[in-house]
């Protein structure tokens, strides 16, 4: 069962996880999350538990909380805009928001619990434990997690607990002995919204017992104190994207002498490049390093490359995204959807197996568009992704859609438009991505009142943006225009606005 080792872990004396401020331990951990479990539990509802905040230690008592109570939960980031967090708490129907942040929510008709509501049931419920059968179980979800959506809603994807499990399974044949019995360091970069963060969450922690050390976001974005986060911590594995791995690697003391234990280093949400690898092997002659591929639909990380010494020496460019992961399989289908057999001819990257999700909450339509079962009676999902096989490894080679990945954040492009044609001043716009050492979001946008100046219309249409979504999904250069160009058929030509970006930015 999913909580057997958390159980275990709860009677040593070891760290569960550290939130930039405070530790709290695995006895501490289960005690909380019982509590939290025994008053969800009450009514016996079923509904997802919405729970709002960040990296608190907390956030990790009320996500183990309500699946010891069956729910599936639901994570509301302290920083996401209110529009944002009412349209998914509208759309998931939970009936309870647990909210560990300091922050709180702004006052709805919905049940809100505060972390000194938290506190007073573990006094309530003291010694008292949820009933085992109540836990999550083989055919319950496990939590919906919500990604950008192509009309400017955002889409729940429902991941299961086979979903989970296969993760957890994957996890610990890839990352075999970086951990002791007696546990370990994580790092978690991400916010537990987000598909990245189920490995810290269901494997770290719960599974190998490993203390997880979340990076605060103001720390994240600070060079020298990331590196003197992870300096003191001193992780045995990193889990982050290749811009951020370069960034470490751009300080002298991120090396095999200063950082003696760590072994293990998982990259994802960008190609990673031959030259990061070649540096990160030159520093860390020992380390065990992969590179995965993957989406919210699939449980993050169902394919994965070994990047090995032999791999390293006849690479150029981008490497693999790999193979699929145990009991996963993967094709690729033409246009017309029949099976691609022949290396190097691209098609649409399809994964199927225990790792794709159950689909989008109150979407079937969507649902039936993007997930499919295969003759074999598997699960499969439609990545868009266009990819190609060689000699049994699988490359990425670009999309079908206008979804991107900056900074390991996926991004339709049309979702940002979506938002950016609500702002008051915006009369027609397009959105595209300048390709670089950093990508960024290009705008180009129609004004309805061309007598405004550009720098109070970039002031005007960043900060209504920023009311709306994600600041990663708010351009960082906008381009204003009398007209978008058009091609034959009258719709945008992206393909000339690439072309403008790549010609007239640097």
């Amino acid at each position: 069962m999913l909580f057997d080792k958390l159980r275990e872990f709860s009677k040593t004396d070891r760290m569960a996880a550290f939130d930039g401020e405070n530790f709290i331990s695995f006895c501490e951990l289960w005690k909380l999350s019982e509590a939290v479990a025994l008053y969800l539990q009450k009514d016996n509802s079923k509904l997802p538990v919405a729970i709002y905040g960040d990296k608190e230690n907390e956030m990790l008592v009320c996500i183990y909380g309500s699946l010891k109570a069956g729910r599936p939960y639901v994570v509301l980031p302290s920083y996401y805009p209110q529009q944002r967090i009412d349209a998914i708490l509208n759309d998931c129907g939970a009936d309870i928001v647990l909210n560990p942040a300091e922050k709180r929510i702004l006052n709805r008709d919905i049940e809100v619990l505060t972390y000194d509501d938290i506190k007073a049931l573990a006094v309530k419920y003291d010694g008292q434990e949820a009933p085992k059968e109540n836990h999550v179980k083989p055919g319950d979800d496990i939590c919906i997690l919500y990604t950008s959506g192509s009309t400017g809603v955002p889409k729940g994807v429902v991941l299961t607990y086979e979903n989970i499990m296969n993760k957890i399974e994957q996890s610990q044949i890839t990352m075999k002995g970086v951990y002791s019995k007696d546990g370990g360091r994580g790092v978690n970069f991400s916010a537990y919204s987000f598909s990245a963060s189920l490995g810290s969450v269901f494997n770290t922690v719960a599974t190998a017992g490993a203390t997880l050390y979340n990076v605060p976001k103001s720390v994240l974005k600070d060079h020298d104190g990331l590196m003197k986060f992870l300096f003191e911590v001193q992780p045995n594995s990193l889990f982050g994207t290749p811009s951020l791995i370069s960034r470490m690697l751009a300080a002298p003391e991120f090396d095999c002498v200063g950082f003696k234990g760590l072994r293990y280093i998982c990259t994802g949400g960008e190609p990673l490049s031959a030259e990061i690898a070649i540096r990160l092997k030159a520093r860390f002659p020992d380390l065990i390093l992969f590179n995965g591929y993957g989406t919210t639909e699939t449980s993050a990380c169902p394919m994965l490359c070994h990047i090995t010494d032999e791999l390293i020496a006849k690479m150029k460019g981008y490497f693999p995204i790999g193979v699929p992961i145990p009991e996963t399989d993967v094709f690729l289908l033409d246009e017309n959807d029949n099976v691609i057999t022949s290396d190097n001819v691209v098609g649409e990257l399809i994964i199927a197996g225990k790792c794709v999700s159950r689909g989008y909450l109150n979407r079937p339509e969507l649902t039936g568009t993007a997930f499919f079962t295969t003759a074999k009676g598997e699960r499969a999902y439609r990545t868009k992704d266009l990819a190609k096989r060689i000699d049994g490894l699988y490359y990425f080679v670009g999309r079908r859609d206008n979804q991107v990945k900056i900074g390991g954040n996926r991004i339709e492009l049309e979702d940002v438009e979506a938002n950016l044609r609500t702002v008051d001043i915006v009369r027609e716009c397009s959105v595209t991505v300048k390709k670089g050492a950093v990508d960024f979001l290009v705008a180009f946008v129609v004004l309805k009142d061309k007598s405004l100046s550009n720098m109070k219309a970039i002031l005007a249409i960043k900060n209504e943006l920023r009311a709306r979504v994600e600041s990663h999904m708010v351009p960082q250069k906008i381009i204003f225009v009398d007209e978008l160009p058009k091609n034959i058929n009258m719709k945008v030509d992206r393909v000339a606005l690439k072309n403008i970006v790549n010609e007239t930015i640097e």
